[in-house]
C-alpha cells in the first residue's frame, strides 16, 4: 500500500502506545507511521521504538491540531495518509478495505469506516454529521438539542453489526479522530485551515472546501477502530473547551456564511456564558 500513518499526539498517555501496537499487522504494508508530538507535557511520546517505519517529531510548541496535521502530512512520502487520533485502536483489515475504497475512487477525498466505542457501541452520531445549519448551530448553542434529547429520552447507544456488504455512502464531514486521506486533495485546497486553533471546525471545514471543489467522502459502515474519544481533553479545562469550540464555531460561520453571521452570534456568545456559569465539569 502506497500509506503512510499521521497520528497527531497531545498528552494521550498510554493510549499512544496502544495504537501505534494495533497497527504492528501492517508494518509490511505501511510506507511509514509519523507521530507528531504537540509539546505534550506527559510522557505519551516518549519510549517509542523509534526506527525506519517510526518517525517521531516532537514539537516545541503546539500547533493545534490542523497546524500538527498540515506539518505531519508534509512529511509523509506517500500518495495516501491515514490520520489517526492516538485514542483509537486500528483494526488492520478495515485499514486495508478502506485503502482498497480509496484508490478505485479517484474523486474519494477522504474515505472512512464506523467507529465503536470501547464496549462496541456504534459512535455514528458523534462522527457522521451533515454540515451545520442557521438551525442547527441555534439549537446547539441555546441547549435545544439538550432538550429535545430530555424530552425524547434520547437515542441509547447502539451496537454496530460489522458488514463489508453494504455500499459506501456520500457524507457530508465526519469528525477528523479514522480519516483516509487523498494527498492530492488536500494539496488542492492548501491542507487545513490553521485559524481552528488549537482544535475544532478545522474538519468540517476541511470538508467543506474540498466538497466546493468537487472532491467526495465516502463513508463505508465496516467497523475499523475502537475510539476512546475525548482522552487530551483530561488535560484541558471545561471553560478553556467551551471558549475553544464556540469561537472557533463562530470562525467557521464567518468563513462560509458570512451574510448569516449576525443570526448566529448572540445565541453563540449567550450560550457560551451560560455554560460558563451554570455547568462545572
Amino acid at each position: 500500500m502506497k500509506l503512510s500513518v499521521v497520528i497527531v499526539n497531545w498528552n494521550s498517555g498510554s493510549y499512544l502506545a496502544r495504537l501505534i501496537d494495533s497497527l504492528s499487522p501492517l508494518s509490511h504494508d505501511l510506507e511509514e507511521v509519523i507521530v507528531v508530538d504537540n509539546a505534550s507535557v506527559d510522557s505519551s511520546h516518549e519510549g517509542l521504538e523509534v526506527n525506519s517505519g517510526l518517525r517521531v517529531y516532537s514539537l516545541e510548541e503546539n500547533l493545534g491540531f490542523a497546524g500538527a496535521a498540515n506539518f505531519g502530512i508534509s512529511k509523509s512520502a506517500s500518495d495516501f495518509v491515514l490520520l489517526l487520533n492516538p485514542d483509537l485502536v486500528a483494526m488492520p483489515e478495515a485499514v486495508k478495505i478502506l485503502y482498497e475504497l480509496i484508490t478505485r475512487n479517484a474523486k474519494a477525498a477522504i474515505v472512512c469506516g464506523a467507529l465503536l466505542g470501547e464496549q462496541g457501541e456504534s459512535q455514528e452520531g458523534f462522527q457522521i454529521r451533515p454540515f451545520p445549519t442557521v438551525i442547527s448551530v441555534i439549537s446547539d448553542a441555546m441547549f435545544l438539542d439538550e432538550l429535545a434529547d430530555w424530552i425524547g429520552g434520547g437515542d441509547s447507544p447502539r451496537a454496530l453489526e460489522p458488514s463489508t456488504a453494504e455500499e459506501p455512502r456520500r457524507i457530508d464531514q465526519p469528525a477528523a479522530a479514522f480519516w483516509m486521506l487523498r494527498k492530492e486533495a488536500w494539496k488542492s485546497i492548501a491542507g487545513f485551515d490553521e485559524k481552528f486553533y488549537p482544535a475544532w471546525f478545522e474538519d468540517v471545514d476541511f470538508c467543506r472546501r474540498l466538497k466546493l471543489r468537487g472532491w467526495e467522502i465516502l463513508y463505508l459502515p465496516l467497523p475499523c477502530a475502537h475510539h476512546r474519544g475525548g482522552a487530551s481533553l483530561q488535560h484541558m479545562s471545561y471553560q478553556d473547551f467551551v471558549g475553544h469550540y464556540y469561537r472557533n464555531q463562530l470562525v467557521y460561520w464567518s468563513k462560509h456564511h458570512p451574510m448569516t453571521r449576525p443570526l448566529v452570534w448572540l445565541p453563540v456568545k449567550l450560550g457560551v456564558v451560560m455554560r460558563r456559569i451554570f455547568i462545572r465539569k
